[in-house]
């Protein structure tokens, strides 16, 4: 199976390169919503992804010296930028896999497991792909 392979690494590749940094990720799922306006919850992920963006770079600045010590910003920090780079590792390519599914009409389903997916958001998906949906 060639083409799934090369799907999936084409997936791995393209998740691992927005998952640089928040600003990256933050961009990748308003480009996807853009892509994909039917995926609503593309456009809440831009949406959270940027508020912790916003949050971070609170933590960077002068403003938050007075509240925490510089090693519990740092600690703060990170968290930020671990969960949201954890959620994304996650999220997108489950949406990545829904665009090409679009495309190429393969069985979605079937590549939810190479990606680790649990199998509690697999019925989630199944709703979604047999609905009819409209861009908003």
């Amino acid at each position: 199976m060639p083409e799934e392979t090369a799907l999936v690494k084409s997936v791995r590749t393209e998740t691992a390169a927005m998952n640089r940094n928040n600003v990256t990720r933050t961009q990748a799922y308003l480009s996807y919503y853009r892509r994909n306006p039917e995926v609503h919850w593309s456009f809440l992920a831009h949406m959270v992804s940027r508020n912790g963006g916003y949050h971070m770079t609170d933590l960077k600045s002068s403003s938050m010296t007075h509240l925490f010590s510089k090693e519990d910003r740092q600690k703060f920090f990170f968290f930020l930028e671990r969960a949201n780079s954890s959620v994304f590792a996650d999220s997108f390519p489950q949406l990545l896999l829904y665009e090409h599914s679009k495309r190429r009409k393969f069985p979605f389903r079937k590549f939810l497991q190479i990606f680790h997916i649990s199998r509690f958001i697999a019925p989630i998906w199944e709703s979604f792909l047999n609905e009819p949906h409209s861009p908003l």
